[in-house]
Parts: structure tokens; sequence; C-alpha cells
């Protein structure tokens, strides 16, 4: 939890998240075996992001909270990159594309609910775009 008992927010500013993958990017040398940054790495991703000033919702973002967030931006970019190529379960029949998500329209809403219900919601975001990061 951040200051005051106010856990991190990463869901109300999308740049939050923006900002954190840049930051890996840049440091890339620095990620460990499987991209995984070590405890200095976090520390001074902590630093970087307080030095952008303080959120705008929740408390700052601190190195346990950037460690959870990391692995699942990482997941999430798993995910996607197996719908591109079709191999996650679940997405036969759906097309993934960077531009347009799984491009849902009125006549598939019904089958989106069902695979969301199904236990992919984190596919939710990307009904209709695509996953800039």
């Amino acid at each position: 939890m951040g200051r005051g008992g106010e856990a991190a927010d990463w869901t109300s500013d999308p740049k939050d998240s923006e900002n954190l993958i840049r930051f890996f990017h840049r440091e890339r040398q620095r990620l460990g075996d499987g991209g995984n940054p070590d405890k200095q790495l976090l520390n001074d991703a902590a630093a970087h992001l307080l030095s952008l000033g303080a959120p705008k919702h929740g408390g700052p973002k601190t190195p346990d909270t950037i460690r959870s967030r990391w692995a699942t931006l990482r997941k999430l970019d798993d995910y996607i990159e197996q719908a591109l190529q079709k191999n996650y379960p679940g997405t036969s029949g759906w097309t993934y594309t960077h531009e347009l998500g799984f491009n849902i329209t009125p006549e598939s809403m019904d089958a989106w609910r069902t695979f969301l219900k199904a236990g992919n919601s984190h596919f939710k975001p990307f009904a209709n775009k695509g996953w800039d990061l």
C-alpha cells in the first residue's frame, strides 16, 4: 500500500503502465533472466515513476506493486501474442489485430460475452481496439 495506506492504482491512468513499460524497455539490459527485474531495478523504476509526478489516483508505485504489475503486463502480452498467432485456447474463430482488437460486432456480442465469462476476461478491453503497448 502507498502513502496513508492507499494502494497503487494502475488502471485509472493508462500512462502509468506505459511509463513502466518504457522504463523497462530503456533498461532492458538490466532485466534478469526471463525479463524479471531485480530489487535495484524495481527501486529505480519506483523512483523514475515518482519523478514523473505524484499519481493521479492511488498511492505511489512501490517496488512490490511494480513487480506485480510487470508480471501482469507480461502475461497479457503473452496472451495477445498467442491470440495473434491463433494459439490461445478458445480463440479459434476469433481474429485479433493491433488495430481493431477482436473486432466485435453486434452479431458476435453474445459469443464474445460467453468467451469472456469462460475465463478470458483479460481480453475485455480489446473487443474493438488493440493493445497500444
